[in-house]
């Protein structure tokens, strides 16, 4: 489980479901088991299938080299606003502590590779 990992379980499933396919609203749902860490998957009836993020980047859809251009980029703007912010906003300098720590822990968590 990863730290960021959303909780998704079969009661979330027919809320999302039923609120938009209301046609569905009587389908079983049932887990299905799977070595995979970024998304919950969910049998729903006989032929269909839920597939839910279990964290924000898997929401994205993005490739290892675009999350690492955006971590870059967010590191390097809180950067400067928390140089910038830390004697004119408290509030905003916080927020920029928040992100450089938030960016540390992604790459903490899965280093680049060499």
């Amino acid at each position: 489980m990863h730290d960021d990992e959303v909780g998704t379980d079969a009661s979330l499933v027919r809320r999302l479901g039923v609120a938009q396919f209301r046609h569905w609203a009587d389908l079983d749902i049932e887990p299905v088991l799977s070595d995979g860490t970024d998304h919950a998957m969910y049998r729903l009836g006989r032929d269909l299938a839920a597939r839910l993020p279990r964290r924000p980047r898997a929401a994205m859809a993005v490739d290892e080299a675009t999350w690492i251009r955006g971590r870059a980029w967010a590191l390097a703007i809180a950067v400067v606003n928390l140089s910038y912010y830390r004697t004119r906003s408290g509030r905003l300098a916080e927020q920029g502590r928040h992100v450089i720590a938030a960016v540390l822990a992604d790459h903490a968590s899965k280093p680049m590779s060499a």
